[in-house]
């Protein structure tokens, strides 16, 4: 299943400052919103962001999610660059940070 992902904060003023969202190939929309998610939610959501770094937008390469053009929106500062990372050669702990984002994504999905 493969995700576009906006993630980070919002323009300052928005309701919304901190959130997740997108929508998979099969046009199911997600939502996250980082202020109120449960504890779990938002650890999950910082393993990736930490993994994945602060990047304009990231590829992750071969992996079933199929996790393209991944876009951050943050008020901090992100390299605007584009970065791949490669599925097969992370470690089980970081791929493990993937999936269960992946999860997580698609639990949300409506």
């Amino acid at each position: 299943m493969a995700f576009s992902i906006n993630m980070g904060e919002a323009i300052p003023g928005t309701e919304v400052i901190e959130s997740v969202l997108g929508q998979t190939e099969d046009f199911k929309r997600f939502f996250l919103n980082l202020e109120t998610a449960t504890a779990e939610q938002q650890k999950t959501c910082s393993n990736f962001l930490a993994l994945v770094g602060g990047h304009a937008t990231v590829n992750i390469t071969n992996s079933a999610h199929d996790f393209n053009d991944v876009t951050f929106i943050a008020a901090g500062t992100v390299e605007l660059d584009v970065v791949e990372v490669d599925y097969k050669s992370l470690t089980s702990a970081n791929k493990g940070k993937i999936n269960a984002f992946a999860e997580l994504l698609k639990s949300i999905a409506e």
